[in-house]
């Protein structure tokens, strides 16, 4: 009677073993994929005979070894609830090696686990997208009346697996240009990252982006906008410079660089301090990259600085300038630094501490003057105060040692008239006659 109770029980444990088998799962296609996630699934139609206790995807970025329910660092898996059925979840990709791409395929498959073990599905294969493309920054290199040049900036690693689709300079009237309006395609594999915008039309605001595109997206620069030159001079060296409307004269908006008069003769040019000290004649010399600073006797010499039809300006017309840009006639005729911003007005606004020192005070340059920060020259022959103070000549007289200035600094946006001795070294600005 044991016997027969013993044999049935085993009978019973070995039925009921026998239906605990491993379930059945497979591997759904890859529904969506991009440089960052995939979504993926799979599906149990089999639970072999007991519940299925968990189910979802593992992954794997190991070459060597397909993916499991294991956790370390090569391989991860979700948990996507319980039982038969379809599920999906999102996968979280794995980044490799440097910052900006994802450096191997991905291993995926599905799995189930029941009361006899883990089964898997197919193995699928996965390499990401790449990374949204970064066009960092459009800079302005030069521009005249009709043509301007960037640079540009995109963050492309240096692999052969970021792609990147289409480069475009995007340039409007308006803010904000976009690809939709005007745009110019840059060969992706250009090894200077440079492009010149022709035919522009003079004294005209413009605005300009960068555009990048790749399988992943797309993205714009910050903007950055000028105003192409009203027009244009050449002195005797072959110098071009910009020139612009300002008040009630067109002026140059450059500092005059000429190392010639205008009839030819050479302007003599004085590095030596001590020689500087002696002379009492025409005389230039070289500090900064912003103009030659010359001595006021090189400012009224008769064979003339400036172009033919153009002139050092007086003392009047730079009072009459700045008057239109702000100033009362009572502030014009005063000494010092005198009126409100009208400097900040004058001066070049462009973010760079080799132009200006910080903070350039109430630098706006709305009157296209583009002043530099180009210092001076004292009379016993020191050059100093680079990037902090701009210092003009008129072709004005105060007594027979002196002569009329004006001057800006990097940390007040006034405009200083002084007197001062002949022998200084300054910047020149014309005026067209």
């Amino acid at each position: 009677m044991k016997t027969n109770i013993f044999f049935i029980c085993f009978l019973f444990l070995t039925l009921s073993c026998s239906k605990e088998k491993l379930p059945t799962v497979t591997t759904n296609p890859i529904s969506v994929f991009t440089w960052d996630y995939a979504v993926a699934g799979g599906e149990v139609t089999d639970d072999g005979g007991s519940h299925i206790t968990s189910r979802g995807l593992c992954v794997t970025i190991n070459r060597i070894y397909l993916p499991t329910v294991i956790n370390n660092g090569d391989n991860w898996f979700t948990i996507d609830g319980s039982g038969l059925g379809i599920f999906s979840d999102t996968i979280k990709l794995k980044w490799g090696g440097a910052s900006h791409y994802i450096s191997q395929n991905h291993y995926i498959r599905a799995y189930a686990t029941n009361k006899a073990g883990t089964a898997y599905g197919e193995v699928l294969t996965l390499f990401p997208k790449s990374k949204p493309p970064t066009f960092n920054s459009v800079s302005l290199v030069s521009f005249t009346t009709t043509t301007a040049t960037v640079s540009f900036t995109i963050s492309v690693p240096t692999v052969d697996y970021f792609h990147i689709d289409e480069v475009d300079i995007c340039i409007s009237n308006n803010p904000n240009p976009t690809i939709e309006g005007s745009h110019f395609l840059i060969p992706i594999d250009q090894h200077e990252n440079k492009y010149t915008f022709k035919d522009l039309t003079p004294n005209t605001t413009y605005y300009i982006r960068g555009y990048v595109k790749n399988e992943s997206g797309f993205a714009y620069s910050p903007e950055i906008s000028f105003t192409s030159w009203e027009g244009e001079l050449t002195d005797i060296d072959g110098t071009i410079y910009p020139i612009k409307t300002i008040g009630s004269k067109v002026w140059m908006t450059k500092n005059l660089t000429t190392s010639k008069f205008n009839d030819g003769t050479i302007v003599p040019n004085i590095q030596d301090n001590l020689e500087w000290i002696s002379t009492t004649t025409s005389a230039s010399c070289t500090y900064t990259p912003f103009g030659k600073l010359y001595n006021f006797y090189a400012v009224v010499d008769n064979r003339n600085l400036c172009p033919s039809g153009w002139h050092v300006p007086t003392d009047t017309e730079w009072k009459a300038m700045e008057i239109s840009l702000g100033m009362i006639q009572a502030q014009a005729d005063a000494t010092g630094f005198r009126g409100t911003d009208e400097g900040g007005k004058l001066k070049n606004s462009i973010l760079d501490i080799d132009v200006w020192k910080v903070p350039n005070t109430g630098a706006t340059n709305s009157s296209g003057f583009s002043a530099p920060g180009g210092g001076f020259r004292y009379d016993n022959g020191i050059m100093t105060n680079s990037t902090m103070t701009a210092n003009y000549w008129t072709n004005s007289e105060f007594d027979a040692t002196s002569a009329w200035s004006r001057s800006l600094s990097y940390n007040n946006s006034q405009i200083s008239r002084l007197s001062i001795n002949k022998k200084y070294g300054f910047s020149v600005r014309c005026v067209k006659d």
